[in-house]
């Protein structure tokens, strides 16, 4: 069975076409979540080299994360995704703190794309310098 949205779309180039085989989706799931699993790991490490709480509050999670698929980014709108293709693995969903002195809590925490992310990041960057 195939359902298509093609007619909604606005950039061809944007189109993909996936094959399910349910075999793999255990598979899928399993990577996806170890995948998430590293990036909360990664959170924590970057929390507590910046000298952050990691402890008394609600922590980003692979649930939180994963329930950030098929979101927008909060910054400018481009959908939050996992890819598969040629075998590869891809995402571009990451938390962005609303409140840079506190950790990666739940309630301190947007969804954004990596290149809106790293924008933010850089730009912080270059604030901090110029001061």
């Amino acid at each position: 069975m195939f359902f298509t949205s093609i007619t909604r779309a606005t950039d061809f180039s944007k189109i993909k076409f996936f094959r399910y085989n349910e075999g793999e989706e255990s598979k899928t799931k399993k990577t996806v979540e170890q995948y998430f699993e590293r990036t909360v790991l990664n959170y924590i490490e970057q929390d507590k080299k910046a000298g952050r709480d990691v402890e008394d509050g609600d922590y980003v999670d692979v649930a939180f994360l994963m329930n950030l698929m098929n979101t927008q980014c909060e910054n400018c709108n481009e959908p939050l995704v996992i890819d598969f293709e040629d075998g590869k693995f891809s995402s571009n969903i990451t938390c962005q703190r609303v409140n840079n002195e506190q950790s990666h809590f739940k309630d301190n925490v947007v969804g954004y794309c990596v290149s809106c992310n790293c924008a933010f990041s850089d730009k912080i960057k270059n604030i901090l310098k110029t001061k």
